[in-house]
C-alpha cells in the first residue's frame, strides 16, 4: 500500500514539472507586444523609415532659377550696367522691360544718373531669364526688397518696353509717371528711344545743316555743344541763363533744335 501511494505521487510531480515547461512563454498573450520587438529602440529607424536631420534646410530654391550677386562697378546708361560677382566676374546687364533715353536724347543724363544714384557701388541681386542677341543678360536688379527696373519706369526715367515685356507692373508704373509728368514726361512730346535709334534723322548729327558762315568741321562740333531747357520751357538756353533758375536739364544742341526754339535772351548757338 505504501509502495502505491509512493509510485502515485511520483508520477503526480512528473506531470507537474512537464506542464510547466509546456507553459513558458515564446510569445505573449493575445494583446501583448510581443517580446523580441522590445528589443528595437523607438529612435532608430526601420528599413522603410527615412532618416530626417530636423536641422536640414527645406530647399526652396527654384533649381531653374538664374541669379548672380554682386556689386555695381560700372553703368553705361539708364538701362545698362556691369556687376562683378563674389569670383570676380564681371557680368554686362540689361535692364528687362524697360527702355531708357539713348544719351544724345533729352533726358539721356538723367536716366543714367538716376541709374547711378541707386545702385552704383552697391551689392545687387540679378534675376535672369537669358541672353540677348548682344550677349547681353536680360535681368532685373533688386537692391534689397527694391526692384530698380519698376522704380526706372515709375520715376519717370524710362519707357515699359512693350514690345519685349507684357509686364503688368511696369505697364502700370509707366502710366502713374506719365499722367504725374514725372521726368522724361514733363516733355510734353518724348521721342521713345526705339524711334531714335532707328530713325536716321533723328540721331544723325552729320545731316543737321551747317552754318554757312563756319566751315563744315566747325559746324558738325557746334552740333554737338550741350545746352539747357526747363521741364515746362519750349526754349533752349546757355547754362548761364535766368531761365534755368526752376529747372536745368542737359541736352545736345542738335536735339534741342529739333524740338525747341532758341532763347531770345541768353542768345545759345543756333
Amino acid at each position: 500500500m505504501q509502495k502505491t501511494i509512493l509510485v502515485l505521487l511520483l508520477f503526480s510531480i512528473v506531470g507537474c514539472s512537464a506542464d510547466v515547461e509546456t507553459q513558458h512563454p515564446t510569445s505573449t498573450t493575445s494583446g501583448d507586444t510581443p517580446v523580441d520587438k522590445l528589443n528595437v529602440s523607438p529612435t532608430e529607424p526601420t528599413e522603410d523609415a527615412p532618416t530626417i536631420n530636423p536641422d536640414s534646410p527645406a530647399q526652396l530654391v527654384d533649381p531653374t532659377a538664374k541669379v548672380i550677386s554682386g556689386q555695381v562697378v560700372s553703368i553705361t546708361d539708364g538701362d545698362t550696367l556691369f556687376v562683378l560677382d563674389e569670383n570676380k566676374t564681371q557680368h554686362k546687364i540689361r535692364l528687362d522691360g524697360i527702355d531708357t533715353p539713348e544719351t544724345g536724347q533729352a533726358f539721356g543724363t538723367k536716366a543714367k544718373q538716376a541709374l547711378g544714384d541707386k545702385v552704383f557701388q552697391k551689392s545687387v541681386r540679378v534675376e535672369w531669364k537669358e541672353r540677348g542677341r548682344y550677349k547681353r543678360i536680360i535681368g532685373t536688379i533688386y537692391l534689397d526688397d527694391r526692384n530698380i527696373n519698376r522704380e526706372m519706369v515709375e520715376e519717370g526715367w524710362a519707357w515699359h518696353y512693350k514690345q519685349y515685356s507684357d509686364d503688368d507692373d511696369l505697364a502700370a508704373a509707366e502710366i502713374r509717371a506719365k499722367t504725374a509728368g514725372r521726368g522724361l514726361w514733363a516733355d510734353p512730346k518724348p521721342i521713345p528711344p526705339w524711334d531714335y535709334r532707328n530713325n536716321p534723322n533723328l540721331r544723325s548729327v552729320a545731316e543737321s545743316e551747317p552754318s554757312s558762315t563756319l566751315p563744315q568741321t566747325a559746324a558738325s562740333s557746334t552740333q554737338n555743344v550741350t545746352i539747357y531747357v526747363t521741364r515746362t520751357g519750349a526754349k533752349y538756353h546757355r547754362g548761364s541763363c535766368r531761365h534755368l533758375r526752376k529747372s536745368k536739364i542737359p541736352i545736345l544742341l542738335s536735339e534741342a533744335k529739333r524740338r525747341y526754339g532758341a532763347c531770345s535772351v541768353c542768345k545759345p548757338p543756333q
